[in-house]
């Protein structure tokens, strides 16, 4: 047992001096990006929003050393003032690529990530936890994601942007790991 405390000693200070000087950094780190309910643009039956992480403190901290994307979630805010529930779609694009603006073309060019997410009367919190099982298409996502930015287009079952609900924000949640030596 001595043996063991000994060597498990050792090799926790080599990882300490190799930290502390500058050798190896390497981790998960989380960045957590909050988009307003009045940052989506509205018109044309849909939401619109471009998402640039480029200026999130950590994605800046870790930018040049990201190795992959993890995973990729969300926590929306959001209440349904109608009656019934209302079903939400999401898509991603490039942001390199113009912004689409109809949404036959949303439909047919950008990628769907979210397809039917319900929405139940009253108020609503979509859990990190509940994002993951809706998610599709996750590999085109974590490609945009790398990139930091990327075009978001949404829309709901109910009558587009003039509906009755209203989204107070949206808390995007991505784990990546990085390192550099």
């Amino acid at each position: 047992m001595r043996q063991y405390k000994r060597t498990f000693g050792y090799l926790t200070m080599a990882a300490i001096a190799a930290v502390l000087a500058g050798c190896i950094v390497s981790g998960t780190f989380v960045i957590s990006e909050v988009i307003q309910g009045d940052e989506f643009s509205t018109g044309n039956n849909f939401y619109y929003h471009a998402v640039d992480l480029r200026d999130n403190e950590t994605w800046q901290d870790h930018e040049d050393d990201i190795e992959s994307i993890d995973v990729i979630g969300f926590e929306m805010w959001i209440h349904n003032f109608s009656a019934s529930a209302t079903t939400f779609n999401v898509w991603i694009d490039d942001i390199n690529d113009d912004s689409l603006t109809s949404i036959g073309d949303v439909e047919e060019y950008a990628t769907q990530i979210i397809d039917g997410l319900e929405i139940k009367p009253g108020a609503n919190f979509v859990t990190y936890g509940k994002s993951l099982s809706v998610l599709t298409n996750t590999k085109t996502l974590k490609a945009l994601m790398l990139a930091g930015r990327f075009h978001y287009y949404g829309k709901s079952s109910v009558g587009g942007p003039n509906a009755d609900y209203d989204i107070d924000s949206i808390r995007v949640i991505v784990t990546l790991s990085a390192s550099s030596s």
